[in-house]
């Protein structure tokens, strides 16, 4: 776990949201209680244990803004020491920046740590971290992710306190207006745009620049956040089909296909792609679903494990289906 110093804006003269203990006081860096030890195959140290719960839920409880950006600063500072030591943290996001009683943040959650100095290759496949914070390169190859994924999901986690909800995946892209209308000046706009480019080549912010961009936006003084217009949600379809429960799912579009000098061929230029409604089934297709399947068409082809016990029995899931068959 790591967490940043606390600047002159941190220990400033500002109201929170609920309490926190000593608003004015900032403690030290979390020391280590003790370790390292190990328990069989596991390693591990002890730290204190944060009160203040994490930054998502801080915010819905209503921590105060201010205190929340400060908060996030804090952890973005402790991303930026662990880069300092040669660790991509991967998974950088609200709900892993912990609050201690004094709602200063730190960042935790290392499992998808990679360390650059270390002989042995990531073993961390593509899509790892959280779809909305992880960064584009993220979801093809994570052994390739370097620094700036985590300033990445550093400039999203600013967001969504800004915003007061998760920024949509890829919003630079497909809901760039977003950022055109954050809740801040335009220092800590441009920093965030920065920090949130889809290619990492063209992410001109790092750690340090969008902490000093959040201190001193915080230090002026935060708005209020004006919630966005109210949109109805669709109403939820439910609808049975062969003892299948379908959902419907209502249409919307997404960003597609990768940016210039990424990805292969078939994949450019990256496009606005519209969906229109479609049913979902709620749970997976059992074996005994599939049996029925089998029974009306003889000609399908025969699973890869339908023969073995382990995963044939009636209430599974169905496995070893082709994209063809599925």
């Amino acid at each position: 776990m790591f967490s940043g110093r606390p600047s002159q804006a941190e220990s400033g003269d500002f109201e929170p949201g609920p309490k926190p203990r000593s608003a004015s006081i900032i403690p030290p860096s979390p020391p280590v209680l003790a370790g390292p030890h190990q328990d069989d195959h596991h390693h591990f140290f002890v730290m204190p244990w944060f009160r203040g719960d994490d930054l998502r839920r801080a915010l819905a409880r209503g921590l105060d803004r201010k205190f929340a950006l400060l908060a996030c600063a804090s952890a973005i500072e402790g991303v930026s020491h662990a880069h300092s030591l040669g660790l991509i943290h991967r998974d950088v996001k609200p709900d892993n920046i912990l609050l201690d009683a004094d709602s200063r943040g730190s960042i935790a959650d290392f499992d998808l740590v990679h360390d650059e100095h270390s002989p042995i290759a990531s073993q961390t496949q593509a899509g790892a971290g959280t779809y909305a914070y992880a960064a584009p390169e993220q979801h093809k190859a994570t052994r390739q992710t370097d620094a700036r994924a985590d300033v990445y999901g550093a400039g999203m986690s600013a967001l969504f306190v800004l915003l007061g909800e998760d920024p949509p995946p890829l919003v630079a892209l497909a809901e760039p207006e977003r950022i055109d209308t954050m809740p801040c000046d335009a220092s800590l706009r441009a920093a965030i745009r920065g920090a949130i480019a889809y290619d990492r080549n063209q992410r001109t912010t790092t750690c340090a620049g969008l902490v000093a961009a959040i201190r001193e936006f915080a230090q002026r003084g935060v708005p209020e956040v004006v919630p966005a217009p109210t949109v109805a949600m669709p109403q939820v379809i439910r609808a049975k089909r062969g003892g299948v429960e379908l959902v419907r799912i209502p249409g919307g579009q997404f960003a597609m296909g990768s940016s210039q000098g990424e990805g292969d061929d078939d994949e450019r230029p990256r496009h606005i792609v519209e969906l229109a409604s479609f049913y979902l089934a709620r749970t997976p297709v059992t074996n005994a679903q599939y049996r029925e399947y089998l029974a009306a068409k003889p000609q399908a082809l025969k699973l890869k494990y339908w023969g073995d016990g382990e995963y044939n029995q009636p209430s599974q899931p169905v496995v070893g289906v082709s994209w063809e068959e599925a």
